[in-house]
């Protein structure tokens, strides 16, 4: 997977890059929305980058846009750049993972409430929550009393 689509991931665009031999200076707007999982992938490189044969430098690039301050982030890469693009797409990936959403469950819009009863075997469709610990009773062997 490319640089740019693993940063898709963790909410961030590459705005503009600049590659230069053994140095990459990437310039990205974060979606404030995504704000923890870019922290982590942002944290994830960094704490993976010691040691290792490049550096990396995170900041943040502030500049006026029509009457506006605005910022972006600014990543440079000094070293070995090629082993540093790949832990840091590996790192946005692994944000990506730890931060999966959680899901829940809830009844579906405009759906039409149907009767249940156990004996008929009515095992389509939504279910009140009372009404589906008796499928889960079923299902499971037991006899709901």
């Amino acid at each position: 997977m490319q640089l740019s689509g693993a940063l898709k991931k963790v909410g961030a665009v590459v705005v503009k890059e600049k590659l230069a031999e053994g140095e990459a200076t990437f310039y990205l707007r974060v979606d404030p929305e995504a704000g923890a999982k870019w922290v982590d992938a942002i944290s994830e490189f960094l704490l993976g980058a010691e040691g290792k044969s490049f550096r990396v430098d995170v900041s943040k690039y502030f500049y006026a846009d029509r009457g506006e301050v605005k910022y972006l982030w600014r990543i440079v890469i000094s070293g070995d750049t090629q082993l540093a693009l790949q832990a840091f797409g590996a790192a946005a990936l692994e944000a990506r993972v730890r931060r999966a959403p959680e899901v829940t469950s809830m009844p579906l819009v405009g759906r039409v409430k149907y009767p249940f009863d156990p004996a008929k075997g009515k095992l389509k469709g939504s279910h009140e929550m009372e009404e589906a610990l008796g499928l889960v009773s079923i299902a499971v062997g037991g006899v709901q009393q």
